[in-house]
């Protein structure tokens, strides 16, 4: 059996973040992937612009998963 380093599990889920509480996307992976889909979520449904500053503010808000 191969041994590889494991990335650790993060998760983003909306509803911590979405004021009206309308929002049920969550999404769990390897940090990278989850981030790149956090980020197109977030323009292309919340309407924010996308960018350096919003790319820091998504990966602060990743979360580890238990």
């Amino acid at each position: 059996m191969l041994q590889r380093d494991i990335e650790p599990r993060k998760y983003f889920d909306c509803r911590e973040f979405d004021r009206h509480g309308s929002c049920s996307f969550r999404i769990s992976g390897e940090e990278s992937e989850v981030l790149e889909e956090v980020i197109a979520h977030s323009v292309s449904v919340h309407g924010y612009r996308g960018g350096d500053e919003l790319r820091i503010c998504m990966r602060v808000a990743l979360r580890d998963e238990a």
